[in-house]
């Protein structure tokens, strides 16, 4: 199956010496987030990854009333083991277990059986469908990952025409169900295509037959019910040069949340990040990102991320961003809304 923008994203690091592959890597995407870790093979069919990572967002609000600032901060420890078994060439498992502080328990973040054959791959169990891609090179995630899905139980199959282009469609049981004096469950669906650009990039397009299903949660005050269901668009673009990759990304709803309040109706995000490579043990990146109609989140933000290789399998990222509300977006209090933040995010990953 086409690995476009892991592709890319080797194209943008300089070469390794050889020695150095088995060591850890960064990761940008939800993906390479399950798939990192360093390799423990305990059979010639068996083997684990693990991951941890301790993080700390801090932010200073700022309003146009007094007292005119807030400040809050959160630290949140994960863990993340992954497990996986391949029983043939055609056949393989995994699954991927999380322990977060927020919610102090264990959770199944994923159980996935695949099976491959040929240019066709069939994916079942506890997934996140593919739905966006969400790049971020910084600890603090972007905007649009409002958008993102939870781990349902669901089916993705894909078809891959060489290295060039991959196909899939996937279904799903979501977490949203539709308004009635008995809440009706209906299953939701979706489509991407993915594509390489050359040897140096890559694009994606998909769509989901209902935002409502996103991991945000967007009618909890509703308990997720909706009146009609809300199709969204995602799509993004890679492109590595030498030392340096630009990726680029938005989601946006097609129709309106008749539940919601009016003026945010029709959520949507953009993000667009320049990274550069200049060592196996440095990046930096610089973000620009932006949202319309949705709660909570600025209208457009900015800032600058370094991440640090600080040993063999643990690195340090540190960022900072400036982001503007518009008018009414984010309440922090009684009639109190935010104008600009401040914000810093600090994110230590060691890879076991």
């Amino acid at each position: 199956m086409l690995m476009g923008y892991l592709d890319c994203a080797v194209a943008a690091e300089p070469a390794a010496e050889p020695e150095e592959q088995e060591f850890s890597r960064f990761y940008t995407t939800r993906e390479e987030r399950r798939e990192a870790g360093k390799e423990h093979v305990l059979t010639d069919w068996l083997l684990f990854r693990g991951l941890s990572e301790l993080e700390w967002l801090g932010e200073s609000l700022k309003t146009d009333a007094s007292p005119g600032s807030f400040s809050q901060d959160e630290l949140v420890l994960t863990l993340q083991l992954g497990i996986e078994a391949t029983a043939s060439d055609w056949l393989s498992g995994e699954v991927i277990l999380e322990y977060d502080s927020e919610v102090d328990d264990v959770l199944l973040d994923e159980a996935i059986l695949k099976l491959e054959l040929e240019n066709w791959e069939v994916e079942a169990g506890s997934i996140f469908v593919n739905f966006g891609e969400y790049f971020s090179h910084f600890a603090t995630g972007p905007i649009l990952e409002f958008a993102e899905t939870k781990g349902e139980p669901g089916l993705i199959v894909s078809y891959g025409f060489g290295d060039a282009l991959d196909l899939s469609v996937f279904a799903y049981d979501g977490l949203s169900r539709r308004a009635g004096d008995s809440p009706e469950e209906e299953p939701g669906w979706g489509l991407a295509i993915e594509g390489a650009i050359g040897d140096s990039g890559s694009y994606g397009v998909s769509y989901i037959s209902n935002l409502a299903d996103a991991e945000e949660e967007l009618l909890e005050e509703f308990d997720n019910q909706y009146i009609n269901p809300v199709d969204a668009l995602s799509a993004y673009l890679v492109a590595g040069f030498g030392e340096y990759e630009l990726t680029a990304e938005f989601v946006a709803a097609l129709v309106t949340f008749d539940e919601l309040e009016s003026g945010f109706r029709r959520p949507s995000a953009w993000n667009i990040e320049l990274a550069g490579y200049p060592s196996r043990s440095f990046s930096w990146a610089l973000r620009l990102e932006g949202s319309r109609q949705l709660v909570d989140a600025p209208t457009i933000q900015g800032g600058i991320s370094g991440t640090w290789r600080i040993w063999e399998s643990a690195y340090l990222s540190v960022d900072y961003l400036y982001g503007k509300f518009s008018k009414e977006s984010y309440e922090i209090d009684d009639d109190v809304f935010a104008a600009h933040r401040h914000q810093v995010g600090v994110l230590l990953f060691i890879e076991f």
